[in-house]
């Protein structure tokens, strides 16, 4: 995976939104940020032209603009094994990255556990 690049996790009860991958911390954990579709919690509303609709070879990508929006402030860590790494889902535009990198930030959190979990906590 690569910076711009989103997929989605293997186990998706659990954990229902799409990542974003920004960099690699080691050979299997890496840092990125989370899409939700809900406009909650001060998630902030992305815009279409932050997303590409198809890769080089022109196949349409599974993830693209959908009501789409950030959750701001933080990043997390995952572990490589959580994602379907075979196949890009979706990427973001230079836009859309710009967009990102103004809205995530901080020490990255490690979340093993679903986003809805991890948010229960902190309330």
């Amino acid at each position: 995976m690569g910076k711009r690049e989103i997929d989605t996790v293997e186990n998706k009860e659990d954990h229902l939104h799409p990542i974003i991958f920004l960099e690699w911390i080691d050979v299997v954990t890496f840092n990125g940020c989370i899409i939700s579709l809900w406009s909650v919690n001060g998630n902030i509303p992305m815009l279409k032209k932050y997303f590409q609709t198809h890769d080089e070879n022109g196949n349409s990508y599974d993830i693209q603009f959908e009501n789409s929006h950030l959750i701001p402030n933080i990043t997390f860590r995952k572990m490589k094994f959580r994602v379907n790494c075979n196949k890009v889902k979706g990427r973001l535009t230079k836009s859309g990255i710009d967009f990102i990198e103004q809205y995530s930030g901080g020490e990255p959190i490690l979340c093993t556990t679903s986003i809805k979990k991890y948010k229960n906590r902190l309330i």
